[in-house]
């Protein structure tokens, strides 16, 4: 075998060897990319369970299609609130409608009219309509009505009965202050005033106001119904 030939055999062999030496490296850098990759998920994984732990959220809950995503959590349900200025028979609650007169506000007020031989106990709604012109408008309509005769003789039926309920009226209080002071005369039992409607011939009506009502004007048929 002369010199050539052992010196091809060798170069031969030694390009093989290098190649061998580079799939080798090749694989070494796959492995430590692998296992760096690994190494990395596995601390991300493991800090992102205990950050989950430290809030008391369980990491199943991340795998369920169903949990409410972090924009869910800010939707506030809005419940509407039928009738919320329906004040009921609280008084202080209405009081603070009728300074502003707002439009729809609601309050049940029950009072007490006395006659020679009876005692009529009366509940009237009052609903404001806001402002008309430069007047606080209120409505009126009976909403209750009981009577109680205490003379003892006197069993006439009374003018006004059960059969009148739903009766309306409507007042124009000059200001939401002369509504105010209206509500606390009647509250504290001071209102000393009165407001008359009648027929006339032609069957119009008109209504005349007294005491501290002067300054307001009322109408309608609430104002016709007698208490005898």
């Amino acid at each position: 075998m002369d010199e050539n030939t052992t010196l091809e055999k060798v170069s031969k062999k030694s390009k093989f060897l290098w190649l061998y030496i580079i799939i080798i490296v090749i694989i070494l850098v796959l492995i430590v990319l692998f296992v760096f990759v690994k190494t990395n998920k596995d601390s991300i994984n493991n800090s992102l369970e205990d950050d989950l732990i430290d809030l008391n959220i369980d990491s199943n809950l991340l795998e369920d299609e169903n949990i409410v995503s972090p924009e869910d959590l800010n939707i506030i349900e809005i419940i509407e609130i039928e009738n919320p200025e329906n004040c009921g028979t609280n008084l202080n609650c209405f009081k603070q409608y009728a300074a502003e007169c707002k439009s729809g506000s609601r309050f049940l007020f029950t009072d007490v009219i006395t006659t020679e031989n009876k005692s009529f106990t009366r509940t009237t709604e009052y609903t404001i309509n806001g402002i008309e012109y430069i007047y606080c408008k209120v409505n009126l309509s009976l909403y209750d009505i009981n009577i109680e005769i205490i003379g003892e003789n006197d069993f006439n039926e009374s003018m006004v009965s059960k059969e009148d309920i739903g009766t309306e009226g409507t007042c124009y209080f000059e200001t939401p202050q002369s509504l105010l002071d209206y509500l606390d005369k009647k509250d504290t039992n001071t209102f000393n005033g009165s407001v008359d409607c009648f027929y006339l011939d032609d069957n119009s009506t008109v209504c005349s106001s007294t005491g501290d009502m002067v300054n307001n004007s009322c109408e309608g048929d609430y104002f016709m119904l007698e208490y005898e």
